[in-house]
């Protein structure tokens, strides 16, 4: 199985819910479960699981709009990160250099469950990319350059795009698999 490490307690959350085991957050859709289904929507369109030539081109039009989904994350998340990082460089202070081992930062890893494809990996990277914001944060905020509420609010603004990906990306696969077990009892009928 494959593995990632965080840097932060944030993204480990989004990505599995069940990651800690006293977290209030058992309500949340994982990353984790979403690149399951994200693996048994690629075999379905690839003709493996299912002969139905139709259910494998609604697998093969929903995976084109999942990558765009993905692209316009990536571009959200990445402006975040270079604004944060922008800021940082205007409000720091020259020569002032944080040990981040030391200064709260511990690592998280967190196992790849679903077998990992293109499309897995980029859904991945987007965590890497909340990892990167909550540590930016974290280290401005450890710094005195922001306070505790302005890392959480700017942490929890920049995560928006990804959550809403998750929940919409869930939908939409949800909405698929029931399709396509109705289509498939209507078949066996």
């Amino acid at each position: 199985m494959n593995k990632i490490t965080f840097r932060d307690a944030y993204p480990v959350v989004h990505w599995d819910s069940d990651y800690f085991p006293d977290a209030k957050n058992r309500k949340i859709i994982s990353g984790k479960n979403v690149a399951k289904k994200l693996f048994h929507l690629q075999r379905f369109a690839q003709g493996r699981v299912n002969e139905n030539e139709l259910v494998k081109m609604l697998a093969v039009r929903l995976n084109g709009r999942i990558d765009d989904e993905l692209k316009v994350t990536r571009a959200l998340l990445t402006s975040s990160i270079k604004r944060i990082k922008t800021e940082a460089r205007l409000n720091s202070l020259p020569g002032l250099e944080l040990d981040t081992q030391s200064e709260g930062f511990k690592t998280y890893e967190v196992t790849i469950e679903s077998p990992v494809n293109p499309r897995i990996a980029s859904f991945i990277r987007l965590f890497a990319q909340l990892d990167e914001i909550s540590v930016q944060l974290k280290t401005q905020y450890i710094s005195g350059m922001i306070t505790k509420d302005e890392y959480k609010r700017i942490e929890r603004d920049a995560a928006k795009p990804l959550r809403k990906l998750i929940l919409d990306v869930h939908t939409m696969l949800k909405n698929f698999f029931q399709l396509e077990q109705v289509k498939n009892n209507k078949s066996a009928a």
